[in-house]
């Protein structure tokens, strides 16, 4: 469970970070950490990482992993606060999408 834990920590951890666009702005001879810095509190990317992980952290709840030690790692990134929002899988036995693969 600790290997699924830490595999899960490491895809969230680099989902998060890709946004900041690093690599752009080392390539661009901008200042790396400043520009990182404006992308992590930029209104717009605020808002994407909170629908990717409002969709991400409830399923990783769900399956189990989210320990105590999860929960620490997640307050660091910023996306622990989306623990207890609505599961993004509980309707899908009803949707048609859900319908389609679960006769599969």
């Amino acid at each position: 469970k600790r290997e699924r834990e830490d595999f899960v920590y490491e895809a969230a951890r680099l989902m998060r970070d890709r946004f900041l666009f690093q690599e752009v702005w080392e390539k661009q001879g901008l200042p790396v950490k400043e520009c990182m810095d404006i992308a992590l509190h930029n209104a717009g990317q605020v808002m994407f990482r909170q629908m990717l992980f409002a969709k991400i952290v409830p399923a990783i709840k769900k399956m189990d992993l989210l320990s105590d030690r999860q929960r620490q790692r997640f307050a660091e990134l910023g996306i622990l606060q989306f623990e207890n929002w609505a599961d993004p899988f509980a309707d899908s036995e009803s949707s048609p999408s859900g319908a389609v693969s679960a006769r599969l």
